[in-house]
């Protein structure tokens, strides 16, 4: 049989060997950023645990002032963002270039794909971690199976869908496979490639529905915030939020009679329109005005958190005051360059924190 990308990957962990207990002393000041999405922040979960590192939590699709405070409460001396920019928004990579903090973004089109990369990443530069890591198999979209392997001490995800490429048989490593009625079918697929592997069922519970009820809602209720004038270029995000809406409701419904299958089921449709009026938003046109102003605002944040921690900022705040100014009198171009100016500042006094570690 023909082995294809992921088989050489599974394959891959089975002769990777080394102590666990040795990552901490080979990684310091390490910071995961992730959004809430439950594939994603699961993974980076798993990661931090194994690389002990810090876990910093953005909302899906937006940027929030509260994210950038808890990184840079972290003092990181590096940023490892996981998920993609819909997931993690740009803006968060602008403050950590405006302070010079390393940062690597891993990432895929699909949750599928950025565990590939999560994982790709971790075996070339830390391929310590794989002994005694239990590798756990699950449907990407699968709520129940991926609420188990939260609960699973020392353990990486891989997930997966019904487009995954086929595994082959492995004989001896430490591979789970977690299955609930919702991917049952998807995951069957995989049993007679891994027969050696221990088999998980999880079913789809009160409690995990009525989880995928309060996702669904909470997403929802971002879309309602973040949602502007529509871009008539783009399919309406108000109908789209109409649509999310009545699904919840039909969910709730469903819920309420024990179905609870379909109810989960619904609030995951209902979530998945959400988030795609969070992205119509994202990418509706923004006057240059408008986008100045979120980065000066950032590097507000970032100049009141160095100025707290007893650094000399007053160079950096008479900077930004000056490009507030130029950007309320309209005189764009010149508020970027005190902006830029202030950012080189920053970057020098970020090297001073970083060296007084």
């Amino acid at each position: 049989m023909k082995f294809k990308p992921l088989t050489l990957l599974l394959l891959s962990f089975i002769i990777t060997s080394t102590i666990p207990g040795e990552v901490a002393s080979q990684v310091h000041g390490i910071v995961i950023l992730v959004s809430d999405n439950e594939a994603d922040l699961t993974l980076a979960e798993k990661v931090a645990e194994v690389l002990n590192a810090e876990l910093v939590v953005t909302p899906w699709g937006l940027y929030n002032e509260s994210v950038v405070e808890d990184i840079l409460e972290k003092n990181p001396s590096f940023v490892m963002i996981i998920g993609g920019p819909k997931a993690v928004v740009p803006e968060y990579e602008k403050v950590l270039e405006s302070l010079g903090v390393p940062r690597t973004r891993i990432w895929g089109e699909t949750r599928v794909e950025t565990s590939k990369a999560v994982v790709q990443y971790l075996l070339k530069d830390y391929p310590d971690i794989f002994k005694r890591v239990n590798i756990v198999i699950i449907h990407g979209w699968d709520l129940p199976g991926i609420v188990k392997a939260k609960k699973m001490k020392y353990s990486i995800p891989i997930f997966v869908s019904q487009n995954t490429t086929e595994i082959p048989k492995i004989p001896s490593s430490k591979i789970t496979i977690i299955e609930s009625p919702y991917s049952m079918a998807i995951m069957a697929r995989f049993r007679k490639y891994l027969q050696n592997a221990t088999y998980i069922e999880v079913e789809i519970t009160p409690a995990i529905a009525n989880e995928a009820i309060k996702r669904a809602e909470i997403t929802i209720i971002r879309a309602e915030k973040i949602l502007g004038e529509p871009n008539p270029e783009l399919p309406s995000p108000v109908n789209l939020l109409d649509q999310a809406k009545r699904l919840l409701g039909m969910a709730k419904i469903q819920f309420e009679r024990g179905n609870y299958q379909k109810a989960y089921i619904l609030s995951l449709q209902a979530k998945l329109l959400a988030e795609k009026v969070i992205l119509l938003a994202n990418i509706s046109p923004k006057s240059p005005g408008i986008e100045i102003q979120v980065e000066l605002r950032m590097l507000q944040i970032v100049t009141s958190r160095l100025e707290k921690l007893g650094y000399d900022v007053s160079e950096v705040k008479d900077l930004l005051n000056k490009a507030q100014e130029a950007l309320k009198a309209g005189r764009i171009a010149e508020a970027i360059q005190y902006i830029n100016k202030a950012k080189k500042k920053l970057r020098e006094i970020r090297t001073k924190q970083w060296r007084g570690r």
